[in-house]
């Protein structure tokens, strides 16, 4: 029985991934714990796992978010904030006031996870305050693709999936 060099769990002989951590483990005949063919991509959500997680980390500034987590929630907020503009032409205007100002923390945290999964401090969002380079950088950031394993956690695999949200 092997054991993640990690977390130490054990795991069953020719697994490749720990299930705690989704650390790649060591097998016979690799070289190195951090063989490329071991390295999982990263977790693609679906629209609805988005803004499920989106709400169940409602003010979660600890962690990470995929790319595809940040751009799905971002599309939904589009599509809420369209509906509400509609309820308010037909004097419904309360649900289009009190929608933004009910999401302002959760995207404030979702933004701030996102940062967190390419490697930057959550603070880097206060960059957006600076004049249009500001949102330059905002924007080159969302589309960055996730980091390795870093201080914020472990990368969001397949292998880790019913473990990291």
């Amino acid at each position: 029985m092997n054991h993640c060099t990690k977390c130490g769990t054990p795991a069953p002989e020719g697994q490749a991934f720990c299930e705690n951590c989704g650390e790649p483990l060591n097998q016979p005949g690799r070289s190195s714990v951090y063989c490329e063919e071991l390295v999982q991509p990263v977790r693609k959500v679906t629209f609805g796992e988005a803004v499920k997680n989106f709400f169940k980390n409602y003010a979660n500034f600890s962690g990470r978010a995929t790319r595809s987590e940040f751009w799905y929630v971002w599309l939904f907020n589009v599509v809420a904030n369209l509906a509400f503009g509609l309820l308010a032409e037909m004097g419904l205007g309360i649900f289009a006031t009190i929608f933004p100002i009910a999401v302002l923390i959760p995207n404030l945290a979702l933004d701030w996870r996102r940062l967190h999964d390419i490697g930057k401090s959550g603070g880097w969002w206060f960059i957006l305050f600076v004049p249009l380079v500001g949102w330059i950088f905002y924007l080159v950031w969302m589309c960055t693709d996730s980091k390795e394993d870093n201080q914020y956690g472990p990368r969001k695999t397949e292998a880790n999936r019913d473990i990291i949200p």
